[in-house]
């Protein structure tokens, strides 16, 4: 799905107009029109932050880099309708997967200390948004 699209189709499913959008994202009507559009395809970082919060999405589905999903309250996740439900659960089965031999790979490796074990098992307790956002900032950090 393309990131006009993702934009469009997220604020209508939270019945948002565009004037909505643009007062919390900070720009004109015309701007968040012109992204729905794809007038505008490069959206400066800043505006995607303040919009995938707008939108109650991660910046990573906004980018096209993740599948969209919407959260409800505290990050309890609920599928959108535009998402193919087979292909997230079989990435769901894939990184359980990787989950568990990564789990044996350590269980074996007597170099991690306490610190390094919580931490692992802090980030694999984490929802797939959770991860993605912490993964967003390590890169935006990065750059």
């Amino acid at each position: 799905m393309d990131v006009k699209d993702i934009i469009k189709n997220r604020r209508q499913e939270l019945n948002m107009t565009l004037l909505d959008i643009a007062k919390k994202v900070g720009v004109s009507e015309a701007t968040v029109s012109r992204w729905e559009s794809g007038d505008i395809a490069n959206m400066k970082r800043d505006k995607i932050a303040l919009l995938a919060k707008a939108l109650d999405i991660s910046p990573s589905v906004i980018m096209g880099w993740d599948e969209p999903i919407k959260t409800i309250g505290y990050h309890e996740p609920e599928i959108s309708p535009f998402i193919d439900v087979d292909a997230l659960e079989a990435k769901k089965r894939r990184e359980e997967k990787k989950v568990s031999k990564q789990n044996e790979e350590n269980k074996n490796d007597s170099e991690l200390d306490e610190l390094d074990k919580t931490m692992l098992s802090l980030f694999q307790s984490l929802s797939i948004i959770e991860k993605c956002e912490i993964i967003t900032q390590l890169k935006k950090k990065s750059t």
